[in-house]
């Protein structure tokens, strides 16, 4: 009788107990500790715990053991996989760890997390992933006590998978709307635009590139004046050693085209030339480096504006109303640009 009785308690608490996750405990650092906790929360934050296909992608520069992480996430009960199997196909939701994770005290860690999709490349023939989601998360975490999180602040796009969810959320035009690259409204078109860089400034910083001049490197921080992003300022910084220093500023007005590195100061290195859409106008900027200072030597607009190279590089800016054509070069001797010919536009 007894027997019997304890068989069936055994039963019961077999039944009803609380599952547990299985296998052993990975041996896991404060900061590996951290990220499995980050990423269960993104996990959890854009509701994907039901899918199949999420792959845990790590940047080269952050220094985690990653088997460990996949580890100890597959011991809690997410089936998450390594980057490579959303890569193959391509396909799948990719919750990417960037490099900017660190410890800001013994005890607060900030980690940056992007939630991108793969599969519009396979259906819709896109060039790249969507990115979903953009944030940082920070993060409390003592020996003993459980990971708690102090904040997240997201920083682009809409979290959401599917083109009716993104178009309501583009449709919005809202402030967070302007910079994302899944609404393209008002998205720096910069060549060399970067995800692994965040500056704290108020207003926030939208976009950043990166930008290697010679033996120097410089990084230039975006941001909106006054909350329009029709008026636009990038600020300066040289990047050494880990830290950044402001050199200067410069405004470029309206849509950022394009970007790029010419020499047309006569200088050691090159200048940045910003193309941008004034109006019914082009827009040109050129940002000059001299004496650990960056600073804007010329801006113009024209109907149209070339840039001719040559023993002596010039700005050739055509004006359709006035019928005009204006040449500017480089005056070493006054640090800026002069006007050296004018003459009438010759119809094409």
């Amino acid at each position: 009788m007894m027997s019997s009785l304890m068989a069936v308690l055994s039963l019961f608490f077999h039944v009803w107990a609380p599952a547990q996750p299985q296998g052993e405990r990975v041996s896991l650092s404060k900061l590996e500790t951290v990220v499995v906790f980050v990423v269960k929360k993104e996990v959890a934050a854009s509701h994907i715990e039901q899918r199949k296909d999420i792959c845990l992608g790590f940047d080269t520069r952050v220094a985690v053991n990653e088997k460990a992480i996949l580890a100890e996430l597959h011991r809690e009960g997410l089936q998450l996989h390594g980057e490579g199997f959303c890569n193959k196909a391509p396909r799948g939701i990719t919750i990417e760890l960037l490099p900017n994770i660190h410890a800001i005290s013994d005890m607060t860690f900030e980690v940056d997390v992007d939630l991108g999709d793969s599969n519009p490349i396979l259906q819709e023939g896109a060039h790249f992933a969507t990115l979903l989601r953009r944030g940082t998360y920070t993060v409390r975490y003592e020996d003993g006590f459980e990971p708690e999180l102090l904040t997240y602040q997201q920083y682009c796009c809409t979290g959401l998978v599917g083109k009716e969810k993104a178009s309501e959320f583009c449709s919005s035009h809202t402030i967070a709307v302007y910079h994302s690259p899944q609404c393209n409204l008002w998205v720096v078109h910069d060549p060399n635009r970067v995800e692994d860089v965040k500056i704290e400034h108020r207003p926030a910083y939208h976009t950043y590139s990166r930008w290697i001049l010679g033996e120097q490197t410089y990084v230039l921080a975006y941001r909106d004046v006054d909350h329009q992003p029709s008026d636009m300022v990038a600020d300066v910084y040289l990047a050494t050693s880990g830290e950044r220093s402001l050199l200067g500023k410069i405004p470029v007005y309206e849509i950022v085209r394009d970007v790029s590195a010419l020499k047309l100061t006569g200088g050691e290195g090159p200048d940045l030339v910003f193309r941008t859409s004034c109006g019914e106008l082009e827009c040109v900027f050129v940002l000059h480096f001299a004496e650990g200072k960056a600073r804007e030597v010329f801006q113009y607009a024209a109907s149209k504006i070339e840039i001719a190279d040559g023993a002596t590089p010039k700005i050739v800016a055509k004006s359709r109303l006035a019928n005009l054509v204006q040449e500017f070069v480089w005056d070493s001797k006054a640090k800026g640009f002069k006007e050296s010919r004018e003459y009438r536009w010759p119809k094409e």
